[in-house]
Protein backbone atom coordinates (compact mmCIF):
# COMPACT_ATOMS: atom_id res chain seq x y z
CA UNK A 1 0.00 0.00 0.00
CA UNK A 2 1.76 3.47 -0.89
CA UNK A 3 1.45 6.71 1.06
CA UNK A 4 -1.13 8.11 -0.93
CA UNK A 5 -3.56 4.99 -0.47
CA UNK A 6 -2.99 4.60 3.48
CA UNK A 7 -3.62 8.26 4.08
CA UNK A 8 -6.97 7.50 1.85
CA UNK A 9 -8.10 4.41 4.28
CA UNK A 10 -6.92 5.50 7.41
CA UNK A 11 -9.61 6.89 9.81
CA UNK A 12 -9.98 10.63 10.18
CA UNK A 13 -12.20 12.45 12.70
CA UNK A 14 -14.05 15.46 11.31
CA UNK A 15 -15.61 17.97 12.99
CA UNK A 16 -19.27 18.56 13.32
CA UNK A 17 -19.33 22.74 13.53
CA UNK A 18 -16.95 25.83 13.71
CA UNK A 19 -16.04 25.30 17.19
CA UNK A 20 -15.07 21.81 16.52
CA UNK A 21 -12.85 22.65 13.58
CA UNK A 22 -10.97 25.46 16.29
CA UNK A 23 -10.67 22.96 18.45
CA UNK A 24 -9.85 19.92 16.44
CA UNK A 25 -7.56 22.27 13.88
CA UNK A 26 -5.82 23.23 16.86
CA UNK A 27 -5.02 19.55 17.81
CA UNK A 28 -3.81 18.43 14.77
CA UNK A 29 -1.37 21.55 14.64
CA UNK A 30 0.00 20.69 18.13
CA UNK A 31 -1.41 24.42 19.40
CA UNK A 32 -0.48 25.03 23.15
CA UNK A 33 -4.08 25.07 24.91
CA UNK A 34 -3.23 29.14 25.63
CA UNK A 35 -3.39 29.65 22.41
CA UNK A 36 -7.41 27.69 21.92
CA UNK A 37 -8.48 29.55 25.24
CA UNK A 38 -7.17 32.67 23.43
CA UNK A 39 -8.79 32.25 19.93
CA UNK A 40 -12.54 31.82 21.80
CA UNK A 41 -12.37 35.13 23.45
CA UNK A 42 -11.23 36.58 20.09
CA UNK A 43 -14.53 34.29 18.90
CA UNK A 44 -16.83 35.99 21.89
CA UNK A 45 -15.65 39.11 21.07
CA UNK A 46 -16.39 39.11 17.49
CA UNK A 47 -20.02 38.21 18.35
CA UNK A 48 -20.82 40.59 20.81
CA UNK A 49 -19.54 43.34 18.04
CA UNK A 50 -21.86 41.79 15.47
CA UNK A 51 -24.68 41.72 17.50
CA UNK A 52 -24.20 44.86 18.41
CA UNK A 53 -23.70 46.21 14.82
CA UNK A 54 -27.06 44.14 13.85
CA UNK A 55 -29.11 45.35 16.44
CA UNK A 56 -28.15 49.17 15.62
CA UNK A 57 -28.89 47.92 11.42
CA UNK A 58 -32.24 46.51 12.66
CA UNK A 59 -32.89 49.85 14.46
CA UNK A 60 -31.80 51.49 11.43
CA UNK A 61 -33.78 49.66 8.84
CA UNK A 62 -31.00 48.40 6.98
CA UNK A 63 -30.02 44.64 6.38
CA UNK A 64 -26.69 43.87 7.92
CA UNK A 65 -24.36 42.02 6.45
CA UNK A 66 -22.34 39.24 8.08
CA UNK A 67 -18.73 40.13 8.39
CA UNK A 68 -17.47 36.65 8.42
CA UNK A 69 -18.74 32.89 7.97
CA UNK A 70 -18.30 30.81 11.14
CA UNK A 71 -15.97 28.71 9.90
CA UNK A 72 -13.86 31.68 8.27
CA UNK A 73 -13.63 33.15 11.91
CA UNK A 74 -12.48 29.92 13.61
CA UNK A 75 -9.42 29.75 11.34
CA UNK A 76 -9.00 33.43 11.00
CA UNK A 77 -9.33 33.78 15.53
CA UNK A 78 -6.85 30.81 15.40
CA UNK A 79 -4.59 32.01 13.14
CA UNK A 80 -4.20 35.73 14.66
CA UNK A 81 -3.87 33.80 18.34
CA UNK A 82 -0.77 31.78 17.38
CA UNK A 83 0.80 35.15 16.85
CA UNK A 84 -0.16 36.62 19.88
CA UNK A 85 0.47 33.72 21.72
CA UNK A 86 3.98 33.08 20.36
CA UNK A 87 3.46 30.28 18.49
CA UNK A 88 2.93 31.00 15.12
CA UNK A 89 1.90 29.53 12.20
CA UNK A 90 2.26 29.45 8.69
CA UNK A 91 -1.11 30.59 6.78
CA UNK A 92 -1.34 27.16 4.51
CA UNK A 93 -0.14 25.12 7.65
CA UNK A 94 -3.91 26.39 8.62
CA UNK A 95 -5.48 26.33 5.53
CA UNK A 96 -4.68 22.83 4.12
CA UNK A 97 -5.66 20.91 7.33
CA UNK A 98 -8.62 23.18 7.52
CA UNK A 99 -9.58 22.84 4.17
CA UNK A 100 -9.75 18.59 4.23
CA UNK A 101 -10.89 18.88 8.06
CA UNK A 102 -14.30 20.53 6.41
CA UNK A 103 -14.33 18.67 3.48
CA UNK A 104 -13.28 15.31 4.36
CA UNK A 105 -10.64 12.71 2.50
CA UNK A 106 -13.10 12.33 -0.85
CA UNK A 107 -12.14 16.42 -1.26
CA UNK A 108 -9.56 16.92 -4.43
CA UNK A 109 -6.11 17.72 -2.34
CA UNK A 110 -5.46 21.26 -1.61
CA UNK A 111 -2.67 22.09 -3.25
CA UNK A 112 -0.60 25.70 -3.60
CA UNK A 113 -0.09 27.64 -5.55
CA UNK A 114 -3.57 27.46 -6.90
CA UNK A 115 -6.36 29.65 -7.56
CA UNK A 116 -8.67 27.59 -4.54
CA UNK A 117 -5.91 28.25 -2.45
CA UNK A 118 -5.17 31.95 -3.35
CA UNK A 119 -8.84 32.69 -2.83
CA UNK A 120 -9.11 30.62 0.46
CA UNK A 121 -5.71 33.05 1.99
CA UNK A 122 -6.80 36.14 0.70
CA UNK A 123 -10.11 35.79 2.48
CA UNK A 124 -8.59 34.60 5.68
CA UNK A 125 -6.18 37.86 5.44
CA UNK A 126 -9.13 39.63 5.03
CA UNK A 127 -11.20 38.58 7.93
CA UNK A 128 -7.89 38.95 9.98
CA UNK A 129 -7.93 42.68 9.41
CA UNK A 130 -11.43 42.70 10.21
CA UNK A 131 -11.29 41.07 13.46
CA UNK A 132 -7.94 43.02 14.49
CA UNK A 133 -10.17 46.70 13.91
CA UNK A 134 -13.01 44.76 15.87
CA UNK A 135 -10.28 43.96 18.67
CA UNK A 136 -8.85 47.70 18.76
CA UNK A 137 -6.12 45.90 17.63
CA UNK A 138 -5.64 44.78 21.35
CA UNK A 139 -4.60 40.29 21.01
CA UNK A 140 -3.03 40.63 24.20
CA UNK A 141 -5.66 38.41 26.10
CA UNK A 142 -3.91 36.49 29.40
CA UNK A 143 -6.32 33.46 30.61
CA UNK A 144 -5.99 30.83 32.82
CA UNK A 145 -3.26 28.72 30.81
CA UNK A 146 -1.21 31.59 30.25
CA UNK A 147 2.70 31.62 31.11
CA UNK A 148 2.96 27.95 31.09
CA UNK A 149 0.13 26.93 32.78
CA UNK A 150 1.23 29.91 35.96
CA UNK A 151 -1.93 30.88 37.59
CA UNK A 152 -3.50 27.16 36.95
CA UNK A 153 -0.36 25.59 38.96
CA UNK A 154 -0.72 28.37 41.48
CA UNK A 155 -4.37 27.41 42.10
CA UNK A 156 -3.91 23.81 42.03
CA UNK A 157 -1.27 24.50 44.56
CA UNK A 158 -3.45 25.94 46.76
CA UNK A 159 -6.58 24.04 45.98
CA UNK A 160 -4.90 20.51 47.25
CA UNK A 161 -2.78 21.56 49.90
CA UNK A 162 -5.61 24.00 51.58
CA UNK A 163 -6.71 21.20 54.03
CA UNK A 164 -4.17 18.95 53.70
CA UNK A 165 -1.01 21.08 54.91
CA UNK A 166 -2.84 24.49 55.75
CA UNK A 167 -1.04 27.19 54.79
CA UNK A 168 1.70 26.25 53.66
CA UNK A 169 1.96 25.82 49.83
CA UNK A 170 2.62 22.30 48.56
CA UNK A 171 4.80 23.86 46.17
CA UNK A 172 7.05 24.71 49.13
CA UNK A 173 6.75 21.35 51.09
CA UNK A 174 8.28 19.91 46.99
CA UNK A 175 11.05 21.85 47.38
CA UNK A 176 11.88 22.07 51.05
CA UNK A 177 12.53 17.73 50.52
CA UNK A 178 14.57 18.10 47.60
CA UNK A 179 17.07 20.17 49.85
CA UNK A 180 17.54 22.28 53.23
CA UNK A 181 17.25 25.53 53.26
CA UNK A 182 15.62 25.79 49.40
CA UNK A 183 15.85 29.29 47.60
CA UNK A 184 13.96 30.91 45.25
CA UNK A 185 16.99 32.04 43.51
CA UNK A 186 17.57 31.03 39.55
CA UNK A 187 20.78 28.43 40.45
CA UNK A 188 18.19 27.21 42.90
CA UNK A 189 15.26 26.88 40.49
CA UNK A 190 17.46 24.83 38.40
CA UNK A 191 18.57 22.57 40.61
CA UNK A 192 14.99 21.55 41.97
CA UNK A 193 14.15 20.79 38.30
CA UNK A 194 17.01 18.50 37.83
CA UNK A 195 15.90 16.72 40.85
CA UNK A 196 12.48 17.00 39.34
CA UNK A 197 13.01 15.49 36.32
CA UNK A 198 15.80 12.69 38.40
CA UNK A 199 12.73 11.40 40.36
CA UNK A 200 9.93 11.72 37.90
CA UNK A 201 8.32 14.88 39.55
CA UNK A 202 5.48 15.99 37.39
CA UNK A 203 4.01 19.80 37.20
CA UNK A 204 0.75 19.81 38.62
CA UNK A 205 -1.23 20.46 35.80
CA UNK A 206 0.05 17.22 34.06
CA UNK A 207 -1.68 14.75 37.11
CA UNK A 208 -5.10 13.27 36.79
CA UNK A 209 -6.88 16.17 38.74
CA UNK A 210 -4.49 18.76 36.84
CA UNK A 211 -5.95 17.26 33.64
CA UNK A 212 -9.70 17.22 34.71
CA UNK A 213 -9.24 21.18 35.66
CA UNK A 214 -8.26 22.06 32.18
CA UNK A 215 -10.70 20.27 30.67
CA UNK A 216 -13.23 22.70 33.14
CA UNK A 217 -11.15 25.47 32.04
CA UNK A 218 -11.46 24.84 28.12
CA UNK A 219 -15.46 24.72 29.38
CA UNK A 220 -15.20 27.80 30.83
CA UNK A 221 -13.59 29.71 27.95
CA UNK A 222 -16.18 28.18 25.30
CA UNK A 223 -18.96 29.99 27.17
CA UNK A 224 -19.61 34.15 26.24
CA UNK A 225 -20.23 35.15 29.47
CA UNK A 226 -17.73 33.42 31.56
CA UNK A 227 -14.76 33.73 29.16
CA UNK A 228 -15.66 37.61 29.38
CA UNK A 229 -16.62 38.24 32.80
CA UNK A 230 -14.30 36.30 34.88
CA UNK A 231 -10.79 37.00 34.96
CA UNK A 232 -8.24 33.91 34.62
CA UNK A 233 -7.18 33.20 38.54
CA UNK A 234 -11.20 33.05 38.91
CA UNK A 235 -11.29 30.54 36.15
CA UNK A 236 -8.32 28.58 37.16
CA UNK A 237 -9.53 28.93 40.55
CA UNK A 238 -13.14 27.54 39.96
CA UNK A 239 -11.79 24.75 37.43
CA UNK A 240 -9.62 23.30 40.00
CA UNK A 241 -12.49 23.21 42.52
CA UNK A 242 -14.73 21.49 39.35
CA UNK A 243 -12.11 19.24 39.30
CA UNK A 244 -12.08 18.19 43.32
CA UNK A 245 -15.86 17.62 42.87
CA UNK A 246 -15.76 15.88 39.86
CA UNK A 247 -13.40 13.06 41.50
CA UNK A 248 -15.73 12.48 44.52
CA UNK A 249 -13.03 14.21 46.44
CA UNK A 250 -13.73 15.53 50.09
CA UNK A 251 -12.57 19.78 51.50
CA UNK A 252 -10.79 19.54 54.58
CA UNK A 253 -12.73 22.44 55.23
CA UNK A 254 -15.78 25.08 54.57
CA UNK A 255 -16.22 25.42 50.56
CA UNK A 256 -15.89 29.28 51.42
CA UNK A 257 -12.23 28.84 53.73
CA UNK A 258 -10.77 26.81 50.59
CA UNK A 259 -11.92 29.75 48.78
CA UNK A 260 -10.28 31.98 51.14
CA UNK A 261 -7.32 30.07 51.08
CA UNK A 262 -6.86 29.90 47.11
CA UNK A 263 -7.88 33.48 46.55
CA UNK A 264 -5.07 34.94 49.50
CA UNK A 265 -2.52 37.29 47.83
CA UNK A 266 -4.13 37.14 44.19
CA UNK A 267 -2.95 33.99 42.21
CA UNK A 268 -2.38 36.43 39.07
CA UNK A 269 0.80 37.73 40.87
CA UNK A 270 4.04 36.50 38.69
CA UNK A 271 7.81 36.75 39.74
CA UNK A 272 8.02 39.45 36.79
CA UNK A 273 4.90 40.80 37.10
CA UNK A 274 4.51 42.30 40.21
CA UNK A 275 2.06 44.35 38.90
CA UNK A 276 0.04 41.78 38.08
CA UNK A 277 -2.57 40.78 41.32
CA UNK A 278 -5.88 40.35 41.21
CA UNK A 279 -7.80 41.82 44.65
CA UNK A 280 -8.04 39.29 46.86
CA UNK A 281 -11.57 40.19 48.22
CA UNK A 282 -13.14 40.61 44.69
CA UNK A 283 -11.04 37.35 43.35
CA UNK A 284 -13.16 35.33 46.13
CA UNK A 285 -16.44 36.54 44.86
CA UNK A 286 -15.54 35.98 41.60
CA UNK A 287 -14.53 32.45 42.33
CA UNK A 288 -17.47 31.60 44.45
CA UNK A 289 -20.13 33.02 41.70
CA UNK A 290 -18.54 31.10 39.27
CA UNK A 291 -18.53 28.06 41.15
CA UNK A 292 -21.97 28.16 41.65
CA UNK A 293 -22.51 28.75 37.93
CA UNK A 294 -20.94 25.40 36.85
CA UNK A 295 -22.36 23.50 39.57
CA UNK A 296 -25.90 24.06 37.67
CA UNK A 297 -24.18 22.60 34.69
CA UNK A 298 -22.30 19.24 36.05
CA UNK A 299 -22.56 17.49 32.72
CA UNK A 300 -20.84 20.70 30.95
CA UNK A 301 -17.59 19.25 29.99
CA UNK A 302 -19.26 16.32 28.01
CA UNK A 303 -21.52 18.83 26.04
CA UNK A 304 -19.70 21.56 25.19
CA UNK A 305 -17.74 19.84 22.30
CA UNK A 306 -20.96 18.81 20.89
CA UNK A 307 -22.12 22.44 20.89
Amino acid sequence: MTDLEEEITAPSVLPNNARQLLFLLGEVLRLPLNTICTALIYTHKYRVFTRAARKSAEQAGEEYCELIDDYSLSVTCLSLATKATESPRRLRELLVPAYHLLHGSSAPRLTFPSHVYDALRAGIVQSELILLRILDYDTGIRTALSSNFAILERALDRGLSAHVYGVKDLADIIRGSMREGSTTTVSAARQDQEYADEFGIVCLHSTAIGRTAIDWVLTCYQQEKVALSFTPAAIAAASVYMAIRGRSYALGCSIDEWVSRVARSGLDSLEDESSASDDSEDLKQQITELISILRKQPNEIEGSQQS
